[in-house]
């Protein structure tokens, strides 16, 4: 599955959309399923009214981290996972460029890179390199 990135949304715009535990609550609710502003209400248990919740599905959605869809006079939210995982893998690539997780994550976008098994590698385990054969050393 391709995702669009062209509205991409930065790490630093995804953490702050993601870091107030509302919202968090709301992304779990509307993790594998649609739901309206009111059954959000209601599954928090009255403890946030409409205008907030629709608050913070704005938010979510100009993140790019719920989709929303119109039935009848009702909006609909749902998340939107890939977008989720995509942001969680590019704020590792960007925050731990040094793991394996984000060579990974990179060898997924460009193809050519290979990753080293640790056990056989004696540079850094951790950096992923060119295929064997590509010469990518400076002149």
């Amino acid at each position: 599955m391709n995702i669009d990135t062209s509205g991409s949304t930065s790490p630093f715009d995804f953490a702050r959309a993601i870091a107030d535990p509302t919202r968090q609550r709301i992304m779990q609710l509307c993790c594998c399923g649609w739901c309206s502003v009111g059954e959000v209400v209601e599954a928090l248990g009255g403890d946030v009214g409409q205008p907030t919740v629709s608050h913070h599905l704005a938010v979510l959605r100009d993140a790019g981290l719920v989709r929303s869809r119109r039935e009848g006079r009702s909006m609909l939210y749902t998340l939107d996972q890939e977008r989720v995982a995509f942001c969680c893998g590019q704020m590792i690539v960007d925050f731990a460029p040094e793991t394996r997780t984000a060579a990974v994550l990179r060898a997924r976008v460009d193809p050519d890179l290979v990753i080293e098994d640790e056990a056989t590698s004696k540079a850094d385990p951790h950096e992923a390199r060119p295929k064997a054969g590509e010469n990518h050393e400076a002149p």
